[in-house]
Parts: structure tokens; sequence; C-alpha cells
């Protein structure tokens, strides 16, 4: 009848209805599932960007002490000038210490000479009191020999007389030029001993500069032993990153040139890429056709991030970030698409812990491990992420 057929449609319905409810739950603990995930991948990107944020101040850090010993070397550099004028200095002062030495000499043999003047002088003074004695007695004399001679022989003693006068000033004279020339000897020496002042000055001065000099010469060579240490060690550095960066780089290019017209690819110490084909010719990468380039490109990005995985301890990726490849498929076409899967598939098999590829391609989508998409909304212009 029309009723149970009624009931037999209403029974279904809800059958119908209560699967759809346990469908409807089951939907919502997958959202549920889903949201935790992109939650987890969110916690997950914000450790990674803050490790990407670690590996960038290393970096700064490492260029500003780099830039420090830039600046320090440049600072021995100029303490090198200084010490190079300071010991033409040096040898300025040195030379006037040979200088004063022989005016020392001199100065002792000026001493000398005004000794023997003073001695002299001491003799003529002797020798004038003497005179100046024996003229006295002599002139009363004189006046005795002028009382009794009245005549005659008085002449002759008024010209010894005059005689013994001009011997005397004769011999003042004399004293005099020997007293002007022991001031003379006198004031010579006088600079010959502000001179020896001065050069007992000039030698603690050359004392001083001969230590500054000793040590800026230390200081130098302390700077010369950094410098070829950093040196060597940069060398060291760039000869094995490069070896090790080519062999990675030639490994993975022969993956993906398997019996293509390409052979190796040479790296040389400026970090130069040339690509031999197979008959030995070199071909500038820059010659390659647009794809080529790209996935050459993508090539090199996975050996560099392969060479950074070796340098954190291993050819194993798990403590890197993960690996972005933002629209790759830009000038590829169907056959290096294909190719740029095979990449992604070693890159996954040498343990890179997670790689994430923004695409809109069918292809790399489909081969993805789990797909989210970005979806914005129109009226609050904000943009969420949903897990397909």
């Amino acid at each position: 009848s029309e009723s149970e057929q009624t009931l037999r449609e209403a029974k279904a319905f809800e059958i119908k209805l209560a699967e759809n409810a346990s469908e409807i739950e089951s939907l919502n603990g997958k959202i549920r599932t889903s949201l935790a995930l992109i939650e987890n991948y969110g916690q997950r990107l914000g450790e990674l960007n803050e490790k990407l944020k670690g590996f960038a101040e290393r970096e700064a850090l490492e260029k500003e002490k780099l830039k420090a010993l830039g600046v320090e070397l440049e600072a021995l550099r100029e303490k090198e000038d200084l010490a190079k004028k300071a010991l033409e200095e040096s040898e300025k002062l040195l030379l006037q210490t040979k200088k004063i030495r022989a005016n020392l000499l001199r100065m002792d043999n000026i001493k000398h000479r005004i000794s023997e003047l003073e001695a002299s002088i001491r003799n003529l003074t002797e020798k004038v009191g003497f005179f100046d004695q024996e003229i006295l007695e002599r002139s009363e004399r004189v006046k005795q020999l002028e009382g009794k001679l009245q005549g005659s022989r008085f002449e002759d003693f008024q010209l010894k007389r005059t005689k013994l006068e001009e011997y005397q000033a004769n011999l003042s004279e004399k004293i005099r030029q020997i007293t002007a020339a022991k001031d003379a000897f006198l004031k010579e020496a006088g600079m010959v001993e502000n001179s020896l002042k001065r050069r007992n000055v000039l030698i603690d001065e050359l004392k001083a500069l001969e230590n500054r000099q000793l040590y800026l010469e230390a200081v130098y060579n302390n700077a010369e032993e950094l410098e070829n240490m950093y040196m060597r060690v940069r060398a060291d550095m760039r000869a094995r990153n490069i070896g090790t960066l080519s062999a990675l780089l030639n490994e993975m290019f022969s993956f993906m040139y398997t019996n293509n017209a390409y052979s190796h690819v040479e790296l040389d110490s400026e970090y130069n890429l040339t690509v031999y084909r197979k008959d030995g010719t070199p071909l500038e990468p820059k010659l390659l056709s647009g794809g080529e380039r790209a996935i050459f490109n993508l090539v090199l990005r996975c050996a560099i991030y392969r060479l950074l995985a070796l340098g954190f301890g291993g050819d194993r990726a798990d403590g890197l970030p993960p690996m972005i490849l933002d629209e790759p498929t830009v000038f590829l076409d169907r056959g290096h698409i294909n190719q740029l899967l095979k990449l992604i598939d070693l890159m996954r098999n040498k343990g890179v812990g997670q790689i994430i590829v923004v695409s809109h391609d069918e292809s790399l989508i489909d081969s993805a491990d789990h797909v989210f998409q970005v979806e914005k909304d129109p009226l609050t212009n904000m943009s969420s992420v949903i897990r397909i």
C-alpha cells in the first residue's frame, strides 16, 4: 500500500541520513587531523625560518669577523708605515748622536785649552804683579838717583822707565787678549754642555723609539702570520669546497643527463662553470636552451644544498631547512618536467627531510606526498591553506 511504501522510504532516508552523519563526522575528523597537520607544518616552518635566520646571522657574523680582520690588517699596515718613519727618525737621531759625540771630544780639548790658558793667565798675573812691584821700587830708586845725580844719567833712567812702561802696556794687552780668548772658550764650552744635555735627551728618545720599533716589528710579524694563515685557510676551504661541489654537481648532472649529448661539468677555482659535450667540446651554460639552463640551475642548487648538508655532518640533510622550489617548471617543456621529477626523487633519496614545491603543474601536484592549496577570501583579503 501507499503508506507502507512511504514508511519504507522514510526508513531508507533515515538510514541514508545516519550514513551521511557518520560520513560527515569522519570528514570532520579528517579536517581536524588536517588542521593539526597544517599547524604542525606551520610550527615546523617557523622553526626552520628561525634556523634560516640563525644561519643568516652566523653568516653576517663571519662577514663582520672578516671585515674586522681586514680593518686590523689595514691598521697594522699603518703601524708598519709608522715604524718605518720611526726608523728613519732613529737614523737621524743616531747621526745627531755621532755629531754630539764629536762635539764632546772637541769640548774636552777646549776644556784642556782653557786650563792651559788659565795657567798662563795666572803666570802672567804674577809677572804683572812682580813688574808692578819692580816698577814701583825702581821709581823710588829713580827719585833717589835723581836727587843724587842731578844730571847726565837721569835721561838713561828716564828711557828705561819708558821702556818698562811700554812693556807693561804690552803685557796688559796680552792679558786682555788671553782673557777674551778664555771668555770665548767658556762660551763655546757652555754651548757644548747644552749640546750634551740635548744628546742625553735624544738618546732617551732614541731608546724609546727603538723599543717602539721592536714592538711594531713584532706586531707586524704577527699580522703577517695571521694574514698568511687566513689566506691558507681560505685557499684550503675554497679548494675543498670546489672539489666537493664539482663532484656532487657531476654526480647529479650525470644522473640527469644520462644518454644525452653532454658528458660532464667543469668547475674552476673562480666558480666558473663549463659544460662539455660527449665529443669534448666545451660549452658555456648561457649557450644552453632555456629548458636546459633551467634544469642546470636546479641541479646546481641541489648540489649546493648537498654541500651544505656535508658541512653539517654528512650527506644527510635532516638537520637543514626544507628545500623550496618556487615555480620550477618555468621554461620547462614536458620532457624537462619529467627530468625535474627525477631530480626531486633523487634529493628525497639523498635524505632531504622536506621538499616544498610551489607549482601549478598537474604532474608535480600528482607526484606530491601532500598537496596544499592556498585560497584567498575576496571579502577579508585573507589567505588560508587547505589540504587537498
